[in-house]
């Protein structure tokens, strides 16, 4: 839970702290990506965490590309939708491995 320096009063309820998933991918290369997630209460900042580790495991010891989360992510839980926590995710590992990418090639995030 990140400290705001003033809550978010748009959303109901107000949001005094943001619940911020942190994504780290580490490829081959020695690599990490990083991005963040914003998960709007900590009850879904608890759920992503966990559906995250769970997920992880479809992309252990393979090549994992933004099209792999794209392709493989998805399918599992292709009767949900891609929006909700499975769109979150989703994102959370596309930015992860974009950022990686990025790195590799020495270009700026």
């Amino acid at each position: 839970m990140a400290p705001l320096a003033a809550p978010i009063s748009a959303a109901q309820p107000v949001i005094p702290a943001a619940p911020l998933v942190l994504v780290d991918v580490e490829v081959d290369q020695g690599i990490t990506g990083t991005a963040y997630i914003f998960a709007c209460t900590p009850l879904i900042l608890t759920l992503l965490v966990q559906f995250l580790d769970a997920l992880s495991e479809l992309f252990t010891d393979h090549t994992a590309t933004p099209a792999d989360v794209a392709r493989t992510g998805v399918a599992p839980f292709r009767l949900l939708g891609r929006q909700g926590m499975v769109g979150m995710a989703r994102a959370g590992l596309d930015m992860a491995l974009r950022d990686t990418q990025r790195k590799a090639a020495g270009q700026p995030v």
